[in-house]
């Protein structure tokens, strides 16, 4: 996982699976949707007349619950859909639950036989309600709409920034902040999951904090995706949060540590994002010199021990200190990472 100098675009899908989605019944109907043969446009006479068709596929069907028959272990439902009038049986207790009169779903069916006749049957295999996998779908739509305008600000950016030498040699990158015609898209797009993780926030601030962290993300040369996941896990953007140990605001910046960093207020969102940045930046860099330059996953997380638990302690362990709060700050940090980098 190598440092990105720039962020381009936030991938971040908070309605999606990545971070739990909204619509865990629709997750669950499109996933067994995706993984077999589908058919969305039989009729009811295909089924009953020639159900050996149908040999090892699913049936999509469509409509409003308007009937049903129950019985012990199950029933039978009759769907009203847009075109034609479905007869479908179930036996799960979910799906039972799920077939109210009046209400709109979506199924996928087997095709079986009513024993002795050789007439098909449609049994219920799962099952959504309408508005749900309505709502699914727009958002998967949003999320690849999101997909092809990250990549396309990503080339974007690349034809815009220019490679400049840094005064230890290492390349860096200089972009213009706040000029490019994309920066509001980026804005809103870090606005929106700064108020995820802290709903308290109004607008103005998630969209303060969210241009602090990209502008010095880009000014301390780190993936401001990386800055967003260690004030996720460290304050979960509350800008009044203090630890048991005293640490303080955002970037949960110690007392010495702000001063050292010239931070006076570390309740000022501003000088707090600059400061968590400007450090955790530093101590990336002090790894990465010893490589070369180069940065990999191992100097990020050297770098958030540090962050954790104080170089101090890094150095003495010549390594990860075996802290478990250090050792499961690093994991919450790098899975949100590679979740924000729509890794997982």
């Amino acid at each position: 996982m190598k440092q990105a100098y720039l962020c381009a675009f936030l991938t971040l899908f908070l309605a999606g699976t990545a971070l739990g989605s909204p619509y865990p019944q629709a997750e669950r109907y499109f996933a067994l949707r995706a993984k077999h043969l589908v058919v969305s446009d039989a009729t009811p006479e295909n089924i009953q007349t020639q159900p050996t068709d149908f040999d090892g596929r699913l049936v999509e069907v469509r409509g409003q619950v308007v009937g049903s028959a129950l019985r012990d272990g199950g029933g039978s439902f009759i769907l009203n859909g847009d075109q034609h009038v479905w007869m479908v049986d179930a036996t799960d207790l979910p799906l039972l639950d799920l077939l109210k009169l009046r209400t709109a779903v979506r199924l996928l069916c087997r095709v079986g036989t009513v024993q002795g006749t050789g007439t098909g049957m449609l049994m219920a295999a799962a099952g959504v309600l309408e508005n749900d996998a309505g709502a699914w779908e727009e958002m998967k739509a949003r999320q690849a709409e999101e997909v092809r305008e990250a990549a396309r600000l990503r080339a974007e950016a690349q034809r815009q920034r220019q490679p400049v030498r840094a005064s230890r040699g290492a390349m860096q990158t200089q972009v213009p902040i706040d000029v490019s015609p994309s920066y509001e898209q980026i804005l809103q797009a870090y606005s929106k999951a700064v108020r995820f993780f802290n709903r308290r926030l109004n607008q103005a601030q998630a969209d303060r904090i969210a241009r602090n962290i990209i502008n010095y993300s880009v000014k301390y040369g780190l993936d401001a995706r990386l800055v967003m996941a260690v004030i996720a896990c460290e304050s979960n953007f509350n800008l009044h949060a203090i630890s048991r140990a005293g640490a303080m605001g955002l970037g949960q910046l110690m007392p010495g540590t702000a001063a050292g960093l010239g931070v006076t207020d570390p309740f000022n969102a501003e000088q707090n994002l600059e400061g968590a940045t400007r450090l955790l930046s530093g101590h990336i860099r002090t790894f990465a010199r010893k490589r070369g330059g180069e940065v990999t996953e191992r100097e990020i997380r050297l770098a958030l021990a540090c962050y954790n638990a104080g170089a101090g302690a890094v150095n003495r362990h010549k390594g990860i200190p075996p802290y478990r709060e250090t050792r499961n700050y690093i994991r919450k940090v790098t899975e949100l990472y590679r979740r924000f980098c729509g890794e997982e």
